[in-house]
């Protein structure tokens, strides 16, 4: 059944509320997938604030229109569901490449993050980068451990220093 005027422009302001709000967005064909596999996908979608969303290529088009990712429309033919990453911008591109190789039919295209459109390089980039947190947390790591070595370091010498004084000292009293 073919969809109204109305409906049609309200598929487009939805999609673009999406586009406006979501950190990153990543495109796949999702055909071959059954039911089972779709609900799966989207049960993960939620547990990791990402929308997973099925709309006609021609309104995604429509909505992407004044994003500055309009070369997105390249990758927008076929079957094709969007996952919108509402928090991590990287959640997305990890959900669907790490669920892209549980199931083959799945096939990631494209994506975009913070308004820049990817190619799939990128997109693996992404999948293989870890959360945010992760990330800082390892950079602070990397800020830390010189100093941490230089403390170490410096301990060092204090128990040696403090090592040779304890013996001196008992060879002065054994005398």
């Amino acid at each position: 059944m073919p969809l109204t005027r109305e409906q049609k422009a309200t598929e487009v302001d939805a999609v673009k509320a999406l586009i406006a709000g979501a950190k990153s967005l990543v495109v796949a064909d999702y055909k071959g997938l059954t039911v089972g596999d779709m609900t799966e996908l989207r049960r993960r979608c939620r547990a990791s604030e990402v929308n997973l969303r099925i709309s006609k290529n021609t309104l995604v088009k429509l909505a992407l229109d004044g994003t500055g990712m309009e070369g997105l429309s390249e990758v927008l033919s076929g079957p094709s569901a969007i996952a919108y990453g509402l928090g991590e911008p990287s959640a997305p591109a990890k959900i669907l490449m790490d669920f892209a190789k549980e199931k083959e039919a799945l096939k990631v295209k494209g994506g975009a993050v913070e308004g820049q459109v990817l190619g799939m390089d990128r997109i693996e980039y992404m999948a293989r980068l870890g959360t945010r947190e992760e990330v800082l947390a390892k950079v602070l790591g990397g800020i830390q451990a010189p100093a941490t070595n230089i403390a170490m370091s410096l301990l060092g010498i204090h128990r040696k220093l403090l090592g040779l004084m304890t013996a001196y000292k008992e060879k002065l009293e054994a005398a």
